[in-house]
């Protein structure tokens, strides 16, 4: 079984939906992003990156838009353009920032999911073990703080730097679309009469089980190859 305070979190998503036309269509776009994830999510970071990031910046500033509209009060046809051209202008630059340094962002992408996922398992790793270190004493924690942060980093670069990094990039995408996928079905799921039946733990374990391995093994087999004269190369050079 899966955690039960992973499942009650994703089910707090749904808990204050509204089911309208603004909100189903927020909803489904989720689940539509975290599927395309799942199943395409490091080729659209190896193929689509500057579209991805015009769409990451479009989306920020619009929540950002949004929330000014709604702090300010007033919510008139003319502060809504602002909102939408200022969406389109930083889609715009993000779009031509990435394409211009497109490794750059490649290896910065690397590290920071490297050193999130390692990061993420030190945390784990702590506060299992949380009993034996305050056993150990205040030395002993401190210690164990210090090396968990000096492991993400070292995690992190070793992925900037590594020419495998793509299999880094296939399973934190295929995490996160499994996580944005629930999210999304839950909430639609929310306003039918399905989600009693959905909702059971169970149907939720297999779908988590069921996105995870198709999507790995479809990005997986579609990941992408060099040419095959260099991997001709690469073969009598004996690299992978």
């Amino acid at each position: 079984m899966l955690p039960e305070t992973f499942l009650r979190s994703i089910d707090a998503f749904s808990e204050p939906f509204d089911c309208h036309g603004v909100a189903l269509a927020w909803a489904g776009g989720i689940a539509v992003i975290g599927v395309l994830l799942v199943f395409c999510g490091h080729q659209m970071i190896d193929k689509a990156l500057c579209a991805l990031a015009g769409l990451v910046a479009f989306g920020l500033q619009a929540a950002l838009g949004t929330a000014w509209l709604a702090h300010t009060g007033r919510d008139d046809f003319s502060q809504k353009i602002v909102v939408l051209g200022s969406c389109f202008v930083w889609a715009l630059l993000a779009g031509l920032l990435t394409w211009r340094q497109r490794r750059t962002v490649q290896q910065a992408l690397a590290f920071l999911l490297g050193a999130a996922a390692a990061g993420g398992g030190m945390v784990y790793l702590l506060y299992v073990l949380r009993t034996q270190l305050a056993a150990a004493g205040a030395g002993a924690q401190f210690a164990a703080r210090n090396a968990a942060v000096a492991l993400a980093l070292l995690v992190g670069y070793a992925a900037a730097i590594s020419q495998q990094a793509k299999y880094l990039f296939m399973l934190v995408t295929n995490l996160l679309g499994t996580v944005m996928t629930l999210v999304g079905v839950d909430a639609l799921l929310s306003c039918t009469n399905f989600y009693s039946i959905m909702s059971k733990s169970f149907l939720q374990d297999l779908l988590v089980v069921l996105l995870l391995c198709s999507g790995l093994a479809v990005q997986f087999a579609f990941r992408p190859r060099p040419p095959k004269k260099q991997r001709q190369i690469h073969a009598e050079a004996g690299q992978p």
